[in-house]
């Protein structure tokens, strides 16, 4: 038999349910298969201070329609000392009396060195030496990059358009000088861009034609000589 004060989360229908985890004064959410990370003040509540939804001993104010960052001792009066961390479960801060201070340390009496979230950073884990924290942090999720803090951001980003502007007009340049130097048929070709001009003119030279004078020659006629018939004397006896 149901008790009509208590109700149960039945299979398959979504619904508001007492939060099983007893915090006192709340509802978790059951979403026809589960409880999910979704709690609330029984019946919706009024704007106020309700026990704190994940952590013991702490208050958590509520605006009327969702929990706030706010948080304090469950006490009023609470005495200066170290409480359950509001945010991470692992940790406990140091609470002046008034409001909470920087000062965090991984809960329990003697902490083993390890990783713990970074009280300051939420996502981020910082290494407990077992002492103090060490300056040596990680992301919380492997593999989550780092957000860039203000001005950083701006500068990176500027430096990254200017790389691209200067690669552009190098790869502008290369098209131009090889386009030309795969030219032919003596055409001159002028290519002009937004970031450089570049000419180049072909020069054809006629081709000089050498004359070889033909040679001379010079024919010798040869010298007759005319030997004169010996004269014959005829003596009478």
């Amino acid at each position: 038999m149901s008790d009509p004060y208590h109700p149960q989360p039945v299979h398959g229908q979504a619904g508001w349910f007492p939060d099983p985890t007893g915090r006192p004064g709340l509802e978790r959410f059951w979403d026809g298969m589960q409880y999910v990370d979704r709690t609330r003040p029984a019946g919706g509540g009024a704007a106020g201070w309700y026990a704190h939804p994940v952590q013991q001993g702490l208050l958590r104010y509520w605006d009327g329609t969702s929990w706030t960052p706010d948080a304090r001792p469950e006490a009023i009066d609470a005495a200066a000392g170290w409480y359950p961390d509001p945010v991470h479960r692992e940790l406990l801060r140091q609470w002046d009396g008034k409001r909470w201070t920087h000062k965090a340390r991984p809960a329990g009496d003697n902490p083993a060195p390890a990783w713990y979230p970074d009280p300051e950073e939420p996502d981020r884990v910082r290494f407990w030496d077992g002492q103090a924290w060490t300056k040596r942090t990680a992301a919380a999720v492997p593999g989550a990059v780092r957000p860039a803090k203000s001005g950083t951001g701006s500068t990176a980003t500027i430096a990254v358009l200017l790389t691209l502007a200067i690669l552009l007009a190098a790869a502008v340049v290369f098209i131009i000088v090889r386009s030309e130097g795969d030219g032919s048929g003596g055409t001159t070709t002028t290519s002009t861009s937004t970031t450089s001009t570049s000419s180049s003119t072909t020069t054809t030279e006629r081709p000089t034609t050498t004359s070889t004078a033909r040679p001379t020659t010079t024919t010798t006629r040869p010298t007759t000589t005319t030997t004169a018939a010996p004269t014959s004397s005829s003596s009478t006896p």
